[in-house]
């Protein structure tokens, strides 16, 4: 016991929280497209700063903020950011309250929402991270010893909270 506090111990299941997902949308201009043609006779896309509409799930404030919208700026975008609930995040998407360049997810179904949606407002997305899930208890709980059970692989059902 330190400070009053019961030490607890902790169990790490192999339960993985869902990935994060990023997802380019067609629903708006992403910075300001100047159309050329080089040598080839070949239309080409150049971008020239401009917006950069984020959209991203509420957890990953801290490193939009501090670290990815900063890039952006340093790249010479406006940067906007602005972090929910990934389903709360779609449904704003779907609804046409917001309108973001990029939408980064936690899970699959908010993607799934916007792709399956009528018409489609995504056509693909990309897993990039994943973390697992840590569960920390104490020992004296009613459910320390199911906890017990869980650390050896066993299913633990316990009754109704």
């Amino acid at each position: 016991m330190q400070n009053g506090r019961t030490t607890v111990t902790l169990l790490i299941p192999t339960l993985l929280i869902p990935t994060l997902l990023l997802v380019i949308l067609d629903i708006s201009s992403f910075g300001q497209r100047n159309q050329t043609v080089n040598a080839q006779g070949m239309s080409t896309r150049t971008i020239e700063g401009g917006d950069v509409n984020v959209i991203y799930a509420g957890s990953l404030i801290s490193i939009m903020e501090t670290k990815i919208g900063p890039a952006f700026i340093h790249l010479g975008y406006d940067y906007r950011g602005e972090g929910h609930g990934s389903i709360q995040d779609t449904n704003m998407i779907i609804d046409g309250q917001r309108f973001p360049d990029i939408f980064i997810s936690v899970g699959e179904k908010p993607i799934t929402k916007l792709i399956d949606n009528n018409p489609s407002l995504a056509k693909w997305y990309i897993g990039f991270a994943s973390d697992e899930l840590v569960i920390a208890y104490n020992p004296k709980s009613q459910f320390a010893a199911d906890f017990e059970k869980a650390k050896t692989g066993a299913t633990v059902v316990s009754g109704s909270c």
